[in-house]
């Protein structure tokens, strides 16, 4: 066996390994970090198989081909149950944005370009640059009111905030694992739409750690629990810093009867979107109830590690078809 055979079946080593440490990947950390992977994983068993094919090693490529569909079905990307239909009906459109701005201050002057442009109604950001309150309003003409302390959102922290349009009619700061921010939520009765609806944003930080893993689980379960009770349209947006198939996230989608708002395709990344074969796809919105996506794309780069998600969604009303 030459070097390049050996370096092959230690690469199909790691993609066993990898597969078999995923497919337990409920049982928490930190088996649950690779299932954050999976797409990472199917693609080095794609490479693993055609290198096999050229070798004529036939068994141990039906075995990379066998790892190949195993992830991509781990990543339930071709099953439309747990995502938001497109709406087909009638009415006003709001306008969504949810973006980490990694604390640069130049992905808050792009991003403002781009409202200049498009005139959002909802920006959900995590990670902003130093700056107040009034300081970031004034960057968005028309965002007038703001939900959440930027100051508590600012690069590294587990928080978000919600500029808006219209004044919310209210706003809570939910604690959640000793994070004071854990959760902004604010419910917004626009004018001219049939119904209210609420938005939560939110920022786990990375499950990097046994205590991270914990406090993202703790805060998308409490954000289950807050859609649960709510009898609003609702809305649920940020960096989660978990991809959509990964086990808390499937959990969190079944508990809190949410539909997950597809951006581009049924998976998109939008963390290190540019660099094929790394980026992760991190960043989400959510919907429950009289509240239909109309479409939505990753926009585009900021200046930041993450790309913005943008959609633009419709209030249903209750009844509605």
């Amino acid at each position: 066996m030459t070097s390049f055979e050996r370096l092959v079946c230690l690469g199909l080593l790691a993609c066993v390994c990898a597969s078999a440490g995923s497919a337990l990947a409920h049982l928490g950390w930190p088996l649950d970090l690779l299932a954050q992977f999976q797409a990472q994983t199917a693609l080095l068993a794609f490479v693993l198989l055609v290198l096999l094919c050229a070798l004529r090693r036939r068994a141990l490529a039906l075995l990379a081909a066998v790892l190949c569909a195993f992830s991509v079905w781990k990543m339930d990307i071709l099953s439309g149950v747990r995502f938001a239909e497109a709406s087909e009906s009638d009415g006003t459109g709001l306008k969504v944005v949810a973006a980490n701005l990694f604390g640069r201050p130049g992905a808050l002057d792009r991003l403002a370009e781009a409202h200049s442009r498009e005139a959002f109604d909802i920006l959900v950001l995590t990670e902003l640059p130093v700056l107040s309150a009034d300081a970031l309003l004034s960057r968005f003409p028309e965002m007038k009111h703001i939900a959440g302390s930027p100051r508590q959102a600012r690069f590294g922290r587990p928080s978000a905030v919600i500029l808006s349009r219209s004044a919310p009619r209210s706003v809570e700061i939910l604690e959640v694992h000793r994070n004071r921010h854990a959760i902004t939520k604010a419910k917004y009765c626009i004018e001219n739409q049939p119904s209210c609806l609420s938005v939560f944003a939110i920022h786990p930080l990375p499950p990097i750690s046994p205590n991270h893993y914990k406090r993202q689980k703790a805060i998308l379960e409490a954000v289950a629990r807050e859609l649960d009770e709510t009898e609003d349209a609702a809305l649920v947006a940020g960096d989660f810093n978990a991809v959509s198939w990964s086990p808390l996230m499937t959990a969190f989608q079944v508990q809190g009867g949410v539909r997950k708002v597809a951006c581009g395709a049924r998976w998109s990344p939008t963390w290190l979107a540019a660099v094929p074969g790394i980026g992760l796809e991190l960043d989400h919105i959510f919907i429950k109830g009289a509240v239909g996506a109309k479409r939505c794309r990753v926009g585009s780069f900021l200046w930041s590690d993450h790309w913005p998600i943008m959609s633009e969604l419709i209030l249903i009303g209750p009844g509605a078809d």
